[in-house]
């Protein structure tokens, strides 16, 4: 489950900012208040404070030790550095698991078979993430380029499809854009957490100071007198109950 792009600095920069898009993200598949949740795949902990908002205890658990050492203590959460197969856990410890821009990175039958292991009848399988419109953003207003990168290939949408469900229910999905207002600040932040658009920006910028550098560079591209960027980020989630097994 592990991406190499998620290093050191890119761990730092996704604990600065990432986009307020979990909450509401949630928002759309969750109702009432629920036990337990786990996050898979939880980076440095934004996806698992939103769900927190939705249950009494979550764990968080992610295969990269540069993401979790980044990750704040908050009350009711715990976390956990995950080997990328086997969930750690007792069979029907949870109620809710998420994905937050994870799945790609795991998808696989002995992924779904876990899931399946430790989620509780009637709970709740959310698959969620969200692009961000980083390279625009960076070409329209730093008038920085990304070279083309194997990331090209990744999907946003990908689901359990293609695979041997045994008690997940798929339920509804749906697609479409988020409008998100950033500080020149925070869109830096966010700027900084791609690694080939880092790359990018330090051979731009120099490496002194690099945060500083873009929220000054962006606040004086802005037109008139706006303070921040709107833009547009393409938002994708699924929602999978947990029932009775199928009959064979």
């Amino acid at each position: 489950m592990a991406d190499p792009d998620y290093d050191d600095s890119t761990a730092r920069h996704y604990a600065a900012y990432r986009p307020p898009l979990h909450g509401l993200l949630l928002g759309r598949c969750l109702e009432g208040r629920y036990a337990s949740g786990l996050d898979i795949g939880c980076g440095t902990g934004h996806s698992t404070r939103a769900l927190r908002e939705y249950c009494d205890r979550v764990t968080g658990i992610d295969p990269s030790a540069a993401m979790l050492a980044r990750v704040p203590t908050s009350e009711g959460i715990d976390y956990r550095l995950f080997d990328g197969r086997r969930l750690p856990f007792p069979a029907g410890s949870f109620d809710v698991l998420t994905f937050a821009g994870s799945l790609f990175y795991g998808k696989s039958q002995q992924l779904l078979e876990e899931v399946e292991r430790v989620g509780r009848l009637g709970g709740a399988v959310v698959v969620y993430d969200f692009l961000t419109p980083s390279a625009e953003l960076a070409d329209r207003l730093l008038g920085v380029r990304v070279p083309a990168t194997d990331s090209a290939g990744y999907d946003h949408t990908v689901t359990f499809d293609n695979l041997q469900p045994v008690v997940l229910r798929h339920r509804e999905s749906r697609c479409d854009l988020i409008t998100v207002s950033m500080k020149p600040g925070e869109l830096a932040e966010m700027l900084l957490s791609e690694r080939p658009l880092r790359t990018a920006l330090r051979t731009a910028y120099g490496a002194t100071d690099l945060p500083a550098q873009l929220e000054s560079a962006i606040r004086n591209a802005l037109p008139g007198a706006a303070k921040t960027v709107n833009a547009a980020f393409q938002v994708f989630t699924a929602l999978y109950l947990i029932g009775a097994p199928y009959k064979r």
